[in-house]
């Protein structure tokens, strides 16, 4: 199963295409950030996504991602401060109850929670930031709509 997203040609490469999309929320979270550039704004990016279709500059095209790595990078993105909030409170709670006091365990719970999400967030753009390293595949181009000129100019 595959996510599609619809986006511009900017740039023909060797086997590859820069692709202008509309910035979605699943953005942040895509396993192929690494291919992704800077946009124009918050609104739009650059991705960069194998062109076996032979797409050139202009060309409206339909970009695909993988189901499975769009759930990998939400893993990491939502699951892992949410494991470490519990995992944190749990353990902070259950060491200030045994060595300080039952009354110590709720404060010590919070500070803990607060601390876990915090490492939980660090540890999913760490391991985000490795998946970018080349070991994610790239997004490819899947099929071309239409050139910007035959949609702006119809006739």
């Amino acid at each position: 199963m595959q996510i599609e997203e619809s986006g511009t040609v900017v740039e023909v490469l060797d086997h590859t295409a820069l692709v202008r999309l509309k910035r979605s929320s699943a953005c942040s979270g895509c396993a192929s950030a690494g291919q992704c550039h800077a946009g124009r704004g918050e609104r739009e990016q650059l991705l960069e996504a194998l062109n076996e279709i032979g797409a050139a500059a202009g060309d409206a095209v339909r970009v695909a991602v993988s189901a499975r790595a769009v759930m990998n990078a939400s893993a990491k993105i939502y699951l892992l401060p949410v494991a470490g909030l519990l995992l944190g409170a749990g353990t902070a709670q259950f060491l200030a109850t045994a060595f300080i006091s039952g009354q110590a365990g709720g404060n010590a719970a919070g500070f803990g929670g607060i601390a876990g999400a915090i490492l939980g967030v660090l540890l999913g753009r760490r391991l985000g930031s490795r998946t970018a390293t080349g070991t994610a595949p790239l997004p490819r181009i899947t099929r071309i709509v239409a050139g910007v000129d035959s949609l702006s100019n119809p006739g």
